[in-house]
């Protein structure tokens, strides 16, 4: 039962691995590499809140914690000086 449980689970996650594989940023995109696998997530960066960006995706809005990963994309200048200016 557990095997079938975790293959299941490793399906979903490589499918979601899938979704969100980027292959470039617009002008509209925010991308965010995580630091420590190579997942990468990409959409439209709504705000910046709680220590993380969140951003509308093509599964729905997500909020991603700062902290675990990178930022690519015309917005993450303007959030990290905006970061800065809070501190």
């Amino acid at each position: 039962m557990m095997n079938k449980v975790n293959g299941m689970v490793g399906f979903a996650c490589a499918a979601c691995v899938a979704m969100f594989a980027a292959t470039s940023a617009s002008a509209d995109e925010m991308v965010l590499n995580f630091k420590d696998s190579d997942l990468t997530v990409t959409g439209e960066f709504m705000t910046y809140e709680n220590e993380g960006y969140v951003l509308e995706t093509v599964i729905g809005r997500m909020h991603i914690p700062a902290a675990m990963v990178t930022c690519e994309g015309n917005d993450c200048a303007a959030v990290l000086a905006a970061m800065e200016v809070d501190s």
